[in-house]
């Protein structure tokens, strides 16, 4: 398990030398080589290594080889025989969140109230898995401190472990992408911005999400959802390869595709996947204003800036990293790769922070070797212990005699309170009745004017639906659930489907429309689009 000063041994005399930042995506492997000069993070190299489909899933590696591989492919381009590195990690089995706990000034204290912490917020067991924290400041409650907490399962680091060495490679410190995330947003001087700050990483398979208002950290979470999001919704709507979805997600639609129906479902989708209120319900609220900071691969999509404007009516920023390290000569793919570069700067940034770091790297030197114990004698011991239980014993005879008084007492209080309380639960039970009946004829009255309000309104809705309804388009179930209209249907093409989604949103009673899903249905012969859609009711 990592400490303090299990970093401070892991990491001594090697501050300063340069070290290889590994960053293991779905999609590619990152590897970058970075020294800390006088004044600047310099980096020396960089190398990606896309890595072939089913690799990795998620978070899962499939495929252990492949992924050895392919580090070993990008270590080699580096030209450096470094072997130090840094690995960041992230899913399921690891958390991130900053706590606030009592202060302490013995180690051993802070450690049991960040022990008990963790077991309360995280719910995980402290046997299991390796952690670690760091102190960011006093906190605004009185008499305790913020920190910064991060915990993997121990399987899970050992099995990363594994795979780095079995690379030639050997990892000096272990990190979460939440931690790396945050340690860009501190070096960039955005953690202490005023009012609500949401910095977004979006990468293939996941989003990293971190809120901080008025620099205090109020969230730090994964969220589920990545470009492969849209891309396999993109291959399903329109009909395309998993390589023609993802050209179309970044650069646009294709000749063959309709620009104003593509800019209709990239609208839907960035709202699926890109609201942060849905996180934080008060950015949802009218008028609210926040700062919204985009990186990661997901910062390309198409129209992705524009959704954010007509939604939220604020500018989406790129927490752009390229000031926080130098380059000495130029590096090929570093141009077109520099935003996928936020978890490798925070990684190389968190490496060489002086205070104590977020190490997730489990101490593996055993117990370390402890001075010899003086021989004492026993003889004040023993005295002293049974000094202590005469004490004892002598407390226990004076409190049982107090105790017998006090329970005779509180026997004939009790008597006369049973006889109370039973006088008092008859009448109680006489005014539930009451509210009971009242309760009741309430609900009748309201359900009636409920009634009567949504008869006409429901006849109105029916009508409206079927108005806009296009040829070659035809309805399957429609089911209301309070302003919202869950309908189902089918179509002869995903234009009609288009079309139909057009029409309502044009109709007075309709405040949006969102397409939930669309398959091919029907036989070889007679092939039909299948489709889904949730419309909210003004």
């Amino acid at each position: 398990m990592a400490s303090k000063g299990n970093q401070g041994k892991v990491l001594k005399g090697k501050s300063k030398g340069p070290v290889v930042v590994l960053d293991i995506g779905s999609k590619c492997v990152k590897l970058a080589l970075f020294e800390r000069g006088k004044k600047d993070l310099v980096l020396k190299a960089f190398s990606i290594v896309k890595i072939p489909p089913d690799v990795i899933l998620g978070k899962d590696i499939i495929d252990r080889q492949v992924l050895i591989d392919k580090i070993r492919d990008a270590y080699a381009r580096l030209g450096t025989d470094t072997t130090n590195v840094i690995v960041n990690i992230a899913g399921g089995d690891v958390k991130s969140k900053v706590m606030v706990i009592p202060f302490y000034k013995k180690k051993e204290k802070l450690a049991e109230a960040v022990d008990w912490k963790i077991k309360e917020e995280l719910h995980v067991d402290p046997t299991e898995i390796v952690r670690d924290y760091e102190i960011l400041g006093m906190s605004q409650i009185a008499e305790s401190v913020d920190i910064l907490v991060g915990t993997a399962k121990l399987s899970l680091v050992y099995d990363i472990m594994d795979i780095i060495r079995a690379s030639g490679l050997e990892p000096v410190m272990i990190t979460s992408d939440l931690v790396s995330l945050f340690r860009v947003i501190e070096a960039l001087d955005l953690k202490d911005l005023p009012g609500d700050n949401v910095f977004f990483h979006m990468g293939y398979e996941v989003a990293l999400l971190v809120h901080i208002k008025d620099g205090q950290v109020q969230q730090m979470l994964e969220v589920p959802s990545g470009i492969k999001s849209y891309v396999d919704n993109l291959s399903r709507f329109y009909d395309l390869r998993v390589e023609e979805a993802e050209e179309i997600a970044i650069h646009g639609p294709s000749p063959n595709i309709e620009r104003a129906s593509f800019e209709e479902t990239m609208g839907s989708l960035h709202d699926r996947f890109l609201s942060p209120d849905k996180f934080i319900p008060a950015l949802g609220e009218p008028g609210a204003k926040f700062n919204f900071f985009i990186s990661g691969g997901g910062s390309q999509l198409y129209g992705i800036t524009s959704f954010v404007k007509t939604k939220y009516g604020i500018d989406l920023k790129t927490l752009d990293v390229s000031g926080l390290f130098v380059v000495e000569e130029p590096i090929k793919e570093l141009r077109e790769s520099i935003h996928l570069l936020p978890i490798v700067v925070g990684d190389v940034i968190h490496f060489y922070k002086k205070e104590h770091r977020v190490n997730l790297l489990p101490l593996e030197g055993g117990i370390e070797a402890v001075g010899a114990v003086k021989e004492v004698s026993l003889l004040p011991h023993i005295l002293g212990a049974l000094f202590i239980w005469l004490l004892i014993v002598v407390g226990i005879i004076v409190l049982t005699i107090g105790t017998s008084r006090r329970i005779s007492g509180l026997k004939s209080q009790i008597v006369s309170l049973q006889a109370e309380e039973a006088e008092l639960q008859k009448k109680a039970n006489e005014i539930r009745e009451y509210k009971q009946e009242i309760d009741d004829a309430r609900r009748k009255i309201d359900l009636i004017k409920q009634l009567q309000v949504g008869r006409t309104k429901y006849v109105q809705l029916l009508d409206e639906v079927n108005k806009v309804l296009p040829s070659g388009c035809w309805l399957e179930a429609l089911k209301r659930n309070g302003d919202y209209l869950n309908i189902s249907g089918a179509a002869l093409s995903n234009m009609r489907i288009s079309q139909f989604m057009t029409n309502l949103r044009k109709s007075p009673i309709v405040d949006s429309v969102s397409l939930l899903s669309i398959e091919v249905a029907g036989s070889q012969e007679e092939k039909y689009a299948s489709f889904e859609l949730n419309v909210k009711l003004k």
